[in-house]
């Protein structure tokens, strides 16, 4: 299956719209991250139908060690969802995103951002709508397993 988001014009960056819960909400695409991160309130999350499963998840990025939340939760994407999705929710209310879509969301993928026309193409390779990503605790680290 092949998507293609309008990137936003707002940003010197790969960032798309997302539409959940009946919001738009800002995503960038960020090819180094390892761990989907989200940037809304608890309440804003839990309304979305994010799983709340446990606080003081360290994750590391170039900005250093940041802590937050872990949740699941589903996420409508252009023509296929992400089901189940772990999600490690940060309070940097700074960020300008709602969310950060990291590189393991697209393994497997073929993808491209055009930025002469403000497009990001996406071809999944497989006709499955339901896409599934999940992250698994192993001696205090978390490991990023994809499954089918």
């Amino acid at each position: 299956m092949i998507a293609r988001f309008e990137l936003s014009r707002r940003f010197q960056r790969p960032v798309i719209n997302v539409q959940c819960g009946g919001e738009t909400f800002f995503a960038l695409i960020d090819t180094g991250a390892i761990v989907p991160v989200c940037t809304l309130e608890a309440d804003e999350i839990a309304a979305l139908g994010a799983r709340f499963l446990r606080k003081g998840v360290n994750i590391s990025g170039i900005g250093g060690v940041s802590q937050g939340s872990l949740y699941r939760m589903d996420i409508p994407f252009s023509i296929f969802r992400y089901v189940d999705l772990p999600v490690i929710r940060i309070d940097d209310p700074g960020m300008p995103f709602d969310f950060i879509f990291s590189a393991t969301m697209f393994t497997g993928f073929r993808y491209a951002v055009d930025t002469q026309f403000h497009v990001l193409t996406i071809d999944t390779r497989s006709n499955e709508t339901e896409l599934h990503l999940r992250v698994a605790d192993n001696m205090g680290s978390f490991r990023v397993l994809i499954t089918e």
